[in-house]
């Protein structure tokens, strides 16, 4: 338990002194990892995948699908991690830019509910 509350406030502190837009773009990151792991939830079942730089030979998003956006959102963190680390008056720039990809992510899970199966009568 000790360990656990230990890493809380020292999680804490970092954040706090980060000052608001570090706190905040730390948020934003967690926000672009959720809506990437929505995307990719909502990719996978056998439903048709209409990227065809993530499209399975079969036609569904599969581990190579994952492997990409993965690849993608982490570069995208890290990118946004070394630009702040250069020019830190960057930091509200690239936190809007870390939520803005999260939105439109998560639209894109969203669409992603609305399909079936390929070969079922969804």
């Amino acid at each position: 338990m000790k360990p656990k509350l230990l890493a809380g406030v020292l999680l804490c502190a970092a954040c706090h002194a980060a000052g608001p837009w570090g706190t905040l773009h730390k948020v934003s990151v967690a926000v672009l990892a959720a809506a990437s792991a929505a995307d990719v939830g909502t990719s996978l079942g056998g439903k048709p995948e209409t990227n065809s730089i993530l499209r399975s030979p079969n036609g569904t998003f599969g581990a190579r699908g994952v492997a990409i956006k993965s690849g993608i959102v982490g570069g995208a963190a890290l990118a946004g991690w070394l630009v702040m680390r250069k020019h830190p008056a960057w930091t509200p720039a690239v936190t809007l830019a870390n939520f803005g990809m999260a939105a439109t992510t998560g639209a894109i899970a969203e669409r992603n509910m609305r399909f079936g199966r390929i070969g079922s009568t969804q």
